[in-house]
């Protein structure tokens, strides 16, 4: 934006003002990248993105991006053409905010791309959902519970056998009925009836699911500190 000053023979001036928009000599569609999150679908994730060359000769184009896109090549566009180019992610299927910068002799324009993090496949969940197995060398009954606001493992190792008795000849998988109870100093409290047979201790797992590099499901199990579980009443607490 400016302006030009005229001044005439008897000195009066008139003023014109300038106006004018600049063009960016190349146009890229659409203007922000977004990925979802659509159940089932699997990293790497990718999309395509179209340049547009608005100059009456001939750029070569640039890429600057970080490791979390795959590298993309150089792109040269004749005047008043139009390429697609390729996008692909390379984080794993978790959530991403980043930008593409592209760059060309003297002008650069900017690309955003976001993305949410992948929702596991239905069939990823239901076998994240089983029970750990149970060693075929270990002489414990595992009961497997799983609380609505949680995921947590209850298991229940009988007492050994007293000295030169048999050992047991198989395991017993079997399921335990137990309550919830929300405890606000602690957070949750596991209620379920004693077994007939008092096992020597119990051990209560905590399961987590997350996504690993590849975007695949993972599924580990950590224990909780077996001093929070007593018994009392005819019934145990943790």
């Amino acid at each position: 934006m400016g302006q030009i000053t005229i001044t005439g023979e008897g000195g009066s001036q008139e003023t014109i003002a300038l106006k004018g928009s600049a063009t960016a000599p190349v146009t890229i569609e659409p203007n922000e990248l977004r990925f979802g999150s659509s159940s089932g679908e699997a990293a790497p994730r990718s999309a395509s993105i179209s340049l547009a060359n608005q100059a009456d000769y001939p750029l070569t184009l640039t890429f600057k991006s970080s490791r979390n896109i795959q590298p993309i090549e150089d792109v040269t566009l004749a005047p008043r053409e139009t390429k697609r180019i390729p996008i692909v992610l390379e984080n794993g299927g978790a959530a991403l905010q980043e930008e593409i910068v592209v760059q060309g002799s003297d002008f650069r324009v900017r690309l955003p791309v976001s993305a949410e993090p992948l929702v596991p496949k239905p069939a990823e969940i239901a076998q994240a959902q089983q029970s750990p197995p149970v060693a075929p060398s270990s002489p414990a009954a595992t009961a497997v519970v799983s609380p609505p606001s949680a995921q947590t493992a209850v298991r229940s190792q009988p007492a050994a056998p007293p000295s030169g008795a048999p050992p047991p000849k198989s395991l017993v998988d079997h399921s335990v009925s137990f309550r919830v109870q929300r405890v606000p100093a602690a957070g949750w409290e596991l209620h379920w009836a004693l077994p007939k047979v008092a096992p020597a201790n119990y051990r209560v797992e905590e399961r987590f699911l997350s996504l690993n590099a590849a975007g695949e499901l993972q599924v580990t199990w950590h224990a909780v500190a077996q001093e929070n579980i007593s018994a009392s009443g005819g019934s145990v607490v943790a």
